[in-house]
């Protein structure tokens, strides 16, 4: 007994000093202040950017993005989309050459993918893009038309050589979609606060800006089929000369929409997962560890409780603490995301986290498939 709580101990103690470290790397990643432009504003403007969009089957999403994206309020000028196909089985590539069609202000390149994936649909975009700042986002996602004026007045200020930028899930009233909202802001606030200290641990390609030439050189391993955000962060984050910051700014965050059931959940949570295994990132690996061993920790207690009330304790004292650091997390980057009622539903969000937790970290680890965008992957 003895030996088993000692070491849940110093799992959870870890765990803390871990929420602690972010909590304190999102207060140092401050809200963007456009006042510190001064009268230069004008000169960000002058920064170009290629958008690049790679999709499958988004046929009932491609002409909202593309209206969205031609409405910036950015000098038409100096971004241009491309889209590449990655051998959609619907109407998506005729959809979106019929919408390019309708913005003959706008640059917009359209190709089809020559190797299928994404990764491979990525690259072919990036290099026939015009410009040296590369923007990804997905098909499936909506952007403010400030977005675009977002990001170059903060690159302006930062001269970053890749910026993080906010991802929410769209508003939910089901209890599901809930629980994907704050799983979502928990992944946000871990993106916030590890780059607050300079340890960055993940982003999202579904609003991510970065130099060309570094997606040129970098090993974003196209042999595993998802992850290349999170590969290219680590391989610039191994060059302390790069410089990584987040945007932090309403007017920058991109939504994208919440799965429709709980299989295309699972299985967009085991592709996510999988690809830890191929980490290299010491601090990515550490934390990924940290996580695992403590939602590990709360399922021997709650089976060991069975047989004795003295781990029942154990695990309701860890769940109550980790609520509450895990809260206090949360609800400093909520502030930029303001989802609603997220005390209330914390402790039911932390049972049902743990549980489906281990269950996608086993099946990641085990499992040598999944289905992404009716295609089955296996590694």
């Amino acid at each position: 007994m003895f030996f088993t709580t000692l070491l849940i101990a110093i799992v959870f103690f870890a765990y803390i000093i871990l929420i602690i470290a972010l909590i304190i790397g999102v207060y140092k990643v401050k809200y963007f202040d456009k006042k510190t432009l001064n009268n230069k504003s004008e000169k960000s403007k002058d920064l170009k950017f290629s958008i690049v969009i790679p999709f499958r089957n988004e046929e009932g999403n491609l002409e909202q993005l593309i209206s969205n994206l031609a409405n910036q309020d950015y000098p038409k000028k100096n971004y241009q989309i491309i889209l590449v196909d990655d051998f959609s089985t619907d109407n998506s590539f005729e959809i979106a050459k019929k919408n390019a069609e309708n913005y003959s202000s706008l640059s917009i390149k359209l190709f089809k993918n020559k190797i299928a994936g994404k990764k491979q649909a990525l690259r072919l975009g990036i290099s026939n893009s015009d410009y040296d700042f590369i923007i990804t986002t997905d098909a499936d996602c909506s952007h403010n038309k400030k977005w675009l004026s977002e990001i170059a007045d903060f690159q302006h200020i930062t001269n970053c050589n890749m910026i993080v930028a906010p991802v929410q899930i769209s508003k939910s009233n089901n209890l599901f979609g809930k629980f994907q909202e704050i799983e979502f802001l928990s992944l946000q606030a871990s993106t916030i606060g590890s780059i607050g200290i300079n340890k960055p641990i993940m982003c999202n390609g579904a609003n991510l800006i970065f130099q060309k030439k570094l997606f040129i050189k970098s090993n974003i391993k196209e042999e595993i089929a998802s992850g290349d955000d999170m590969f290219l962060l680590h391989e610039i984050k191994r060059h302390p000369e790069y410089k990584i910051n987040y945007l932090m700014s309403q007017n920058a965050i991109v939504n994208t929409n919440a799965t429709e059931n709980i299989n295309a959940f699972i299985n967009q949570r085991i592709r996510w997962a999988s690809k830890a295994k191929y980490y290299k990132d010491n601090f990515s690996i550490l934390t990924a560890l940290i996580v695992f061993a403590t939602t590990l920790s709360q399922i021997i207690l709650l089976i060991l409780s069975v047989f004795n009330v003295f781990y029942l304790y154990c695990f309701l004292i860890i769940l109550i603490v980790k609520s509450i650091i895990d809260y206090a997390l949360i609800y400093n980057v909520n502030s930029l995301f303001k989802i609603k009622n997220i005390f209330g539903l914390i402790i039911p969000f932390e049972i049902i986290y743990f549980i489906y937790t281990i269950y996608v970290g086993v099946l990641s680890i085990f499992s040598s498939s999944f289905l992404w965008k009716d295609r089955k992957y296996k590694y």
